[in-house]
């Protein structure tokens, strides 16, 4: 009696993941990033922020040479969906980071930010809530590039659609 009142008291209160949490690490393999960036690549780090639906993971290349970082944030609203898009829009440009770039075929609406030469970011939108972001960065060769970004960024969105939709 005693055992089960206990196992159902651990049951209760123990911590449960969201019925709607994303597992930010399984939208890529390191794999791929092996191939992305010419050498092995580090076991990837997920971090979870639910209060905020944050959903992360970030991996680096066996010498640092380059980090790929995935983020799918829930914005819960078309309203914070748009103050979002809004306050990236506003970022000070620069010669090195000249601001959001529209980017056809990758989600419902796509933009690239580069941040300096080798520092570059996709923001993708999908649906009215979600954005997904894929980030590299790094001084390997190509790193923080779009063009170097962009095979990583087109697996990571269909894989977030197979498995969560939009």
């Amino acid at each position: 009696m005693l055992t089960t009142l206990l196992l159902t008291a651990l049951v209760a209160v123990a911590p449960r993941a969201r019925v709607d949490s994303v597992d930010a690490c399984g939208l890529f393999t390191r794999d791929e990033v092996k191939t992305l960036a010419g050498e092995e690549a580090r076991k990837p780090q997920p971090s979870v922020h639910e209060v905020i639906g944050s959903y992360a993971c970030r991996t680096t290349s066996s010498t640092s040479q380059w980090t790929v970082a995935i983020e799918v944030q829930r914005l819960g609203t078309k309203e914070a969906l748009a103050r979002n898009l809004d306050a990236l829009r506003m970022a000070p440009k620069s010669k090195d980071a000249p601001g959001l770039t529209p980017v056809s075929g990758l989600g419902d609406q796509a933009y690239w930010g580069q941040i300096d030469p080798h520092n570059g970011m996709f923001h993708v939108v999908l649906g009215t809530t979600i954005v997904v972001k894929v980030h590299t960065w790094g001084k390997g060769a190509g790193a923080g590039t779009m063009e170097k970004t962009r095979p990583i960024a087109d697996l990571v969105v269909k894989r977030y659609k197979e498995r969560y939709g939009k």
